[in-house]
Parts: C-alpha cells; structure tokens; sequence
C-alpha cells in the first residue's frame, strides 16, 4: 500500500472490502501515517496517544514492529476523524460536522438488521495455528499505558459469543489481556450480553465457546461497541448498513461464525476453573479502571491469520486531551438518543453528550409546557440504560447545549443546588468506574440537574441580555472589519 497524495473527491461515497481497503482509503484521503520500527513496550501506546492530540488524529500503521517478524502489523486509531467514520459506515467524505450531524443519525436509525451469509472459505484462513502450534508470541501485544497490568491484544476487538439455549451470536467489544503464549482473558462487564453467555455455559457445567477477532472492519468495531437488543447480531447489522450481506465463515473449533475477510481470529473456550488476574488497564475514564481482578481465562484452540496480518488497536486514552472515537461517532449515536427521548416526552428539541467526558455528562434541551416537565426528562434521560450518563442536565432550548460555556452559564444560573438537584442511586455502574470501591459491587448515583427557569413563573424569569439576530447580522455585515 502505497503513500498516496489526497486523492479522494469531497462528497464521495468511498466503498471498501475489509479492513485493507479502509487503509487504502484513509491513506488516499492524507489520513495514514507509518510508525515503522515502534516498540511495543510503551511506544506504541505512547504514539497512540500522543497522535490524538494533534489536530488531524491521523490512523497510524505500525510494521516493523521491535520483536516482531516483518509484515505482522497493528493499525491505531482507525475511527478518530469525521472523514474516516464517514468511510467506515457509507456517507460522502470531506463534509462538515454539521453536515454529517444531518445524514448521520438518519442513516443509522434507518439501519435494518439483514442476515450475513455463510460462505466455505475466506482469506482468514490463509495461516492457521492449531493446538500445540498456538503460538500469540508472533502477533503484536502491545504494552499500551505505563501502569497496565500488562500486555492487551484486543483494543478494538470483535468478540462473538452465542446464547447455548438458541441461535444467537452477539459480537461485543471487550479488552483482552494476554496471559501466556496459547491463553488470554476477556473482561466483560456483569451486564454485557456476551458475560451473560459466559455464565449461561457456567451454570450449565459447561466452558463458553468464543471467537475473537482482532483485526477487521472498522464498522464492525463500531457495530460490536454499540449497545443492540438482545437477540440482534452485530454482523447482521454491518450487513444492513452496507446493504450487502457479510461473509462469515464457521470455525470448526467452535461452530461460531467469524468474519471470512478478517485479518487475525483466535478461538477458542472461556473455562470457568482456570482463573487468572486481569488488569489493570488505563481505561475510557482516563483512569486505570477495575484494578485487579480473577477472571475465567480463554483456553485458545486455534488462531487464524491473513498473511502479514494487521491487527487493530484502540487503546482509551485519557479525556479530553486524547478524544475517543466516540468523539467522532457522536454525529450518528447522540441523535439515536434524541429520536428515543423524544418519544418519550414531549418538546425535547436537542440531547447532547459530552466526548470529553466520556459520555458521563449529557444534557437534553426543552421546551418546557407543564410543571415537572424539565424533572420528567431529566429521568427519561438518566435512565437510558447502561452506566452513562452520571449527570444528567436538563436546559431551556435558548441554550446551546453543544457549547460548554454557555451550558454553565444556564446551570450557574438558572438552577439552585438545593432544589434543582436530584440524585438517584444504587444505579447500574461498571468496576472501570474509578468511584466504585476496589471490593464493591458496581453500582453508582446520578443527579439530574434541572438547570431550566421555573415553569410556574418563568415569565416573570429575568430577561437574558442578547444581540437580537436581526441586529447581530446588520452589525456584523457593516463592521466585519472591527470584530472579526
């Protein structure tokens, strides 16, 4: 793949295969840089973190990599540009935010799960470790942060599970520690759907079969990070955003489906009596989340390769200096939020969450019309499901909520903290949680923060001092010289 110059038309709709193509194509948008000859002790994740403080936040492919044969590669970074989430998920790329904040959401909301199909063969199974030839000393296992329990091979993972009791796959995105040369360990959250699979094959007496795919996609990447109903696979869903079903291929070890056209697979079974610590691992709080923890280590079985395989990586890193892709997502998920509570309560005009944050902090604009109303969204938005948001604001729809300053000019002074604030607790919360005790259970407050002027008299509310539109454009036309 060769260095290309910008080659890519603004408003084109650029389509790709695999994982291969996407670099082809970020590299003809000017967006791929080469990091040869990286250590993987710490430089790496060091590159990784420091390219996100850069303006553009470039993908970085690393080959040559200190300890590792020629052409075994890592690609960092993949989903940290408006351009290249526009290329992952099917949108014309070289557009604006605000442009993609109107096509994203109706894309993704339009999205209709369609059924992958299962073909014989694929590219994945151009190498193939078995048994006693497993050997995860020749892939990259990159020591991302300075404090990290050790080694993680899976970063922006795909990890598929299924339901023992019928037939669904779900592909969830987890962190995956490497342990020794043929076994890993997948931290899974108590209410992930794949740990639920996991203790399902438990209580049966049985190990949880688990395919992990560590190099593909990105869309898949994206797909296994979102949170789907029960039921829903996320290959499916890759299939009915590209409208096109995906190629699977069934692995033999397992019977789990694997996508033909990845790069690196490990299967495999999680087996409940071999327990080892896992963590800690600087995580998407800018913290070294859940410390140290026993967990059920994956027994791997087989390990499938593409030649000169490139695996992905998408180390957290600390908010808000080094953005996550989430950062970038936004322009499709946050409004999935705003079609939700909008059914839900009436005259929700905006809902938006703060990357920078995390997502701990999102705040949704209304238009009030009844007493109690900014309190009923604030619950409506709070009780999302999941660990986010931590707190929950709730704002008039002057206010823009997109802009930090002025959101704390509404909270600072349009609520008072001993009436406007509500905290709700023993809420869902996860151990990445710094705020969680080390020994206990996952659990967390929210507090809503009705940031709105009193519905009971807010005509009687202070007027906001403003530059009424009509005026600012007149002024702004006729003294451009002096204010801009």
């Amino acid at each position: 793949m060769a260095r290309t110059e910008q080659s890519v038309e603004t408003g084109t709709v650029v389509r790709y295969d695999d994982l291969r193509g996407f670099i082809e194509a970020a590299d003809a948008l000017g967006e791929l840089r080469r990091a040869d000859g990286a250590d993987q002790q710490l430089e790496i994740g060091a590159i990784s973190a420091l390219s996100r403080e850069s303006k553009l936040i470039p993908t970085v492919l690393c080959d040559h990599i200190v300890g590792l044969e020629p052409g075994f590669r890592l690609l960092m970074n993949p989903l940290h540009s408006l351009n290249r989430v526009a290329l992952a998920v099917g949108l014309p790329v070289g557009l604006t935010r605000a442009e993609y904040t109107k096509l994203g959401p109706p894309k993704w909301s339009g999205m209709k799960p369609l059924r992958s199909r299962i073909v014989s063969d694929g590219p994945i199974f151009e190498n193939v470790q078995e048994g006693s030839d497993v050997d995860l000393t020749r892939f990259p296992r990159p020591f991302w942060h300075e404090d990290d329990g050790g080694p993680y091979v899976g970063t922006a993972v795909a990890v598929a599970t299924k339901d023992p009791n019928s037939d669904w796959v779900n592909v969830g995105t987890y962190r995956v520690m490497y342990q020794d040369p043929t076994h890993v360990s997948v931290m899974m959250d108590v209410s992930h759907q794949g740990r639920l699979h996991q203790n399902t094959y438990f209580r049966q007496g049985r190990p949880c079969p688990v395919a992990i795919s560590l190099g593909h996609d990105p869309l898949l990447f994206i797909m296994a990070s979102h949170g789907f109903p029960e039921g829903v696979c996320e290959y499916d869903c890759v299939s009915g955003l590209r409208g096109e079903p995906m190629d699977l291929v069934v692995d033999p070890h397992t019977n789990l489906p694997i996508p033909a056209r990845s790069e690196l697979v490990l299967v495999g079974e999680i087996r409940p009596d071999d327990i080892r610590p896992e963590g800690p691992f600087g995580e998407w709080t800018g913290y070294y989340g859940g410390g140290i923890k026993d967990i059920p280590t994956v027994t791997v079985q087989a390990v499938y390769y593409r030649d000169n395989p490139i695996m992905l990586g998408n180390m957290p890193g600390r908010p808000p200096h080094q953005p996550s892709a989430n950062a970038f997502l936004g322009i499709l998920r946050s409004e999935g939020a705003l079609d939700r509570l909008k059914r839900m309560v009436p005259g929700v005009k905006d809902v938006y969450s703060y990357s920078s944050t995390g997502g701990l902090l999102t705040v949704i604009a209304i238009e009030q019309q009844y007493p109690g109303h900014a309190r009923q969204a604030g619950l409506a938005l709070a009780n999302g499901g999941g660990h986010r948001p931590r707190y929950a604001i709730v704002v008039d729809a002057d206010v823009n909520i997109r802009d930090m300053a002025e959101l704390m000019w509404a909270v600072c002074t349009r609520s008072d903290p001993a009436s406007d604030i509500q905290v709700l607790r023993r809420m869902e919360s996860t151990h990445l949680d710094p705020t969680v005790p080390p020994d206990g259970e996952p659990l967390m407050s929210r507090a809503i923060i009705d940031a709105t002027r009193p519905f009971e008299w807010i005509d009687k509310f202070p007027k906001a001092v403003s530059v009424s539109p009509e005026l600012r454009e007149k002024v702004r036309s006729k003294w451009a010289h002096v204010i801009e």
